[in-house]
C-alpha cells in the first residue's frame, strides 16, 4: 500500500524520531544526574547546619545547667557564705565552656 518513494520517507521520519527519542532520553539522564547533585548539596548544607547548632546547644548546655543549679535559692548550699563562691561560680562556667570549645576544635568540629 505504501510506495518505495513513500517508504523511504518514512523510513527518514523513524530515523529522525529515534535520534530525538535518543536526545530526550539523554537530556533526562542530564536533569537527573542534576537533581542528584542538588539534593546532595541541599543534604550537605542541611547537615552543616544541624551541625552547627547542634555545636551551640551542646555547648550551651552546661552553662545553663549550672545557671539553674546556682540560680535555686536553697538554703544551705556551701558557695553561699563563701567569699569567693562567685567568683568560683563563673571560673567553673567559663572553665567548663573553655573546655568543651577547645574539645570541638581539637576534632575540628567548630
Amino acid at each position: 500500500m505504501i510506495s518505495e518513494r513513500a517508504a523511504f520517507y518514512f523510513n527518514d521520519i523513524l530515523d529522525h524520531l529515534t535520534r530525538i527519542i535518543e536526545l530526550s532520553e539523554s537530556h533526562r539522564d542530564t536533569l537527573i544526574t542534576a537533581l542528584e547533585v542538588y539534593y546532595s548539596r541541599v543534604s550537605t548544607r542541611t547537615n552543616d547546619i544541624i551541625r552547627v547548632l547542634t555545636l551551640f546547644t551542646v555547648i550551651l548546655m552546661p552553662p545553663t545547667f549550672l545557671v539553674g543549679l546556682w540560680g535555686m535559692n536553697f538554703r544551705y548550699m556551701p558557695e553561699l557564705s563563701w567569699k569567693y563562691g562567685y567568683i568560683l561560680f563563673w571560673v567553673v562556667l567559663v572553665g567548663v565552656t573553655a573546655s568543651m570549645v577547645y574539645y570541638f576544635r581539637k576534632k575540628k568540629w567548630f
